[in-house]
Formats: structure tokens, C-alpha cells, sequence
């Protein structure tokens, strides 16, 4: 299996450099036989080649081109069985910072079908990210008790507020991640939401739905009215970078990467700021607790890569390999 993967994560770097890869990456949206997959914990680059070591060297150059900070201590490279090892854990949940959340799935499809429409790809691409879909889905089915980004955002917010008092929040950006967070926050009582978004018609359907209003992101100098302001977006650059004379804010949580919301407003007192990773570091202690089940779960992502690794061996070349060979 012709196939290499080099990336960095919310485990081998801080935020600000992993802001600064996935900025650089879309210099390879558009390259042959490549799949970049850039979530909010990690920017990953996976290609394919009979050399891979050049294109590994290629890729690692043109980001050295793009990137003025120092990276080479950060970056992670795997090939062959240990790329497809890699990515099949990335898919089930297992390496995300919050242990099995399910919108890891949806983030490596769209990297894939993305990758599907602007090149041709090599079978050995299509092979990998195929599987490894299979694969972590059936692998998602085995927690007991999967834990979600929206479901600690929930608890974040139920420690932060006394729950019997109204709440305001607003809610900037329409992201699919915005959306699972109002849902979950809007089973509290007493809650108030607005959605802050560029694009309030899309918004429309929804609002109807749970009952949220929605204003225009040109609008967003409002947010200080708010006691709770969530930002999950895809926009480059922060969308709250000042602050003004009276601020009502008590909260603001950042799930963008790049960040939306200026770590500056750290300073403003009475006002708590966290971003993805400082979110993602809340659930260290329950991972930890559940280590017996991850170890028990990367043993079976491992056998079965083994098995799809002979299987697309005898595809390819029309007889049985032997187990870990021919890689």
C-alpha cells in the first residue's frame, strides 16, 4: 500500500502552530493524489506514491515555504499499514481529544468526497479512506458511552450557571458543530439563543424548528448583551477582537480552529474565555478512566487493518500475502 500521512495534532503541538499548518494546508486541496483532512484538533495531509519518501519530502518543503514557525518537532508521519492504522483510530474516535465524538466521521468523508471532486485518486487512497470509514463506524458502535463535543459544552455550561437563572447566549456561525451545541443547550431551561451568522437564510429552518432567533453577522458587535457566547466557524481571522465599555458576558468558549475570538479578551475581568483545546483538556480525567476500554479497542483497529491490508494485497496482485509483508 502505497500510502503516507503527515500531519500534526492537538498531542504534538499548541494551538497557535496547528492554526498556522491548517492555514498553509490548502496549498494541497487541489493536489493529485492527496486528502487533506483539517478539523478542529488536527491538520493532516495523506497522499500517495510509488516514492513515498519524496512526496513525503515535498510535501514537508512546500510547508516549510508556508509556515515561518519552526514545525519539524511537531510533525507525525506514518506509512503504508501504520497510515492506515492511523487514520482507521483517527476515524473511530479513538485519537480525538474527546474520546469518540462522533463528528470525526463526518469530517474524514467530506475530506475524502472533497478530494473525490477536484482529482483522480489512486486506488490505494480510495482503499484507505473507504475502510477506514467502515471500520470507525463499527468501531463507534462498540462505547458504551460515546462523550461528544456538544455534550461537554452541556456540562461546561451547567457548572458555569446556576441553571434556574435565564440565559442569553448567541451563537456565532451556522456550523454544523453550533448546531449540535444549541440543541443540547437549548434542553436547558430558561434559555434565550440567537444565531449569528453571514448567511441568516440558510439559518431560517432551523430557528422555526428549535424556536432561536437569528441576526446578521454584521451584527455581531452585539455580542457583549450575552452571558454566554459560543463561536464555531470556519472563518480566517478572529471575529471578536475588542471589547467594550460594558460587558454583561460571563462565558465565551472558542471552537474554531482558526480561533474566532481574540485570546486578548482573557484580560477583560469577569470574563472567562476558553478555547477548543482548553475545552478538550476538561475530559483528560474520563479518558484516563476509560483506558482499559481504548487499549481493548486499538487492538481490534489493528487486527482488522491487518486483515483489510491482505485483502487489497489480493486484489491487487492477485494472491495471498503474507501478513505484514508487502507493504
Amino acid at each position: 500500500m502505497h500510502v503516507g500521512v503527515i500531519g500534526i495534532s492537538y498531542k504534538s503541538a499548541q494551538l497557535d502552530l496547528r492554526e498556522e499548518i491548517a492555514e498553509a494546508c490548502h496549498l494541497f486541496l487541489k493536489t493529485q493524489n492527496s486528502i487533506v483532512l483539517s478539523t478542529c484538533n488536527r491538520t493532516e495531509i495523506y497522499f500517495s506514491s510509488t516514492d513515498l519518501a519524496s512526496a513525503h519530502s515535498d510535501i514537508f518543503h512546500a510547508l516549510k515555504k508556508a509556515v515561518a514557525t519552526s514545525f519539524d518537532h511537531a510533525m507525525y508521519s506514518f506509512f503504508g499499514r501504520e497510515c492506515f492504522e492511523h487514520l482507521a483510530m483517527v476515524t473511530s474516535g479513538l485519537e480525538s481529544a474527546i474520546l469518540g465524538e462522533s463528528d470525526i466521521q463526518r469530517q474524514v468523508k467530506l475530506a475524502y468526497a472533497d478530494a473525490c471532486r477536484c482529482h483522480k485518486l489512486s486506488s490505494s487512497l480510495h482503499f484507505l479512506f473507504q475502510k477506514s470509514l467502515k471500520l470507525g463506524k463499527g468501531v463507534r458502535s462498540t462505547f458504551l458511552s460515546p462523550m461528544t463535543l456538544e455534550g461537554t459544552v452541556q456540562r461546561l455550561v451547567q457548572n458555569f450557571f446556576y441553571e434556574k437563572v435565564a440565559l442569553t447566549i448567541l451563537m456565532v456561525g451556522f456550523s454544523e458543530i453550533n448546531r449540535k451545541v444549541a440543541q443540547a443547550l437549548l434542553k436547558r431551561p430558561l434559555v434565550k439563543m440567537t444565531f449569528c451568522t453571514r448567511s441568516p437564510h440558510a439559518a431560517e429552518a432551523f430557528a422555526i424548528d428549535h424556536g432561536v432567533s437569528i441576526i446578521d453577522g454584521s451584527s455581531l458587535d452585539v455580542w457583549s448583551e450575552y452571558d454566554l457566547v459560543i463561536c464555531g466557524t470556519h472563518n480566517s481571522g478572529y471575529m471578536i477582537s475588542e471589547v467594550p465599555e460594558v460587558v454583561k458576558t460571563r462565558l465565551m468558549l472558542d471552537l474554531s480552529v482558526p480561533r474566532g475570538i481574540s485570546p486578548e479578551l482573557n484580560r477583560c475581568p469577569f470574563l472567562t474565555l476558553l478555547n477548543m483545546e482548553e475545552v478538550g483538556k476538561l475530559v483528560e480525567h474520563e479518558r484516563k478512566e476509560r483506558s482499559r476500554e481504548i487499549a481493548s479497542i486499538q487492538k481490534q483497529v489493528s487486527a482488522s487493518v491487518e486483515r483489510q491490508i491482505e485483502i487489497f494485497h489480493d486484489k491487487q496482485y492477485g494472491f495471498k500475502t503474507l501478513r505484514g509483508q508487502g507493504i
